[in-house]
């Protein structure tokens, strides 16, 4: 889960962050003693959104964040906010802080999560 602060408003998001399927291992981007470059050489998003945000798939329509989805190269340098481009630039940093937080619980799924049973 996410909690978004943008605009004045707190946003909450559901889902998983993937940064990439195609950066490979994940864990091994973080055990280097040294400064190194590039989490995937091809796609990757900063941010959060509603299901999957996988950089290399399409950026989730409500998406918070910046980076380069699915080949479009070009998109790194656009700051998204629920989904809309609010600002280019050419030298995006990503802060992300985790911490324990309460949050409300997850809104409804879309379909049903149990089959249906029959009742005597």
């Amino acid at each position: 889960a996410w909690v978004i602060q943008y605009g004045g408003s707190t946003h909450f998001k559901y889902g998983t962050w993937r940064f990439s399927n195609r950066a490979g291992d994940m864990a091994s981007r973080f055990e280097t003693a040294v400064d190194t470059c590039c989490f995937s050489n091809d796609d990757g998003l900063y941010g959060g959104g509603t299901g999957v945000v996988n950089g290399d798939g399409p950026r989730p329509g409500d998406f918070f964040g910046y980076g380069n989805y699915d080949g479009g190269d070009d998109e790194c340098s656009s700051m998204y906010a629920d989904g809309s481009a609010v600002l280019s630039s050419s030298s995006m940093k990503s802060f992300m802080y985790l911490r324990n937080a309460t949050l409300p619980p997850p809104p409804p799924t879309a379909s049903p999560t149990a089959s249906p049973t029959a009742s005597p």
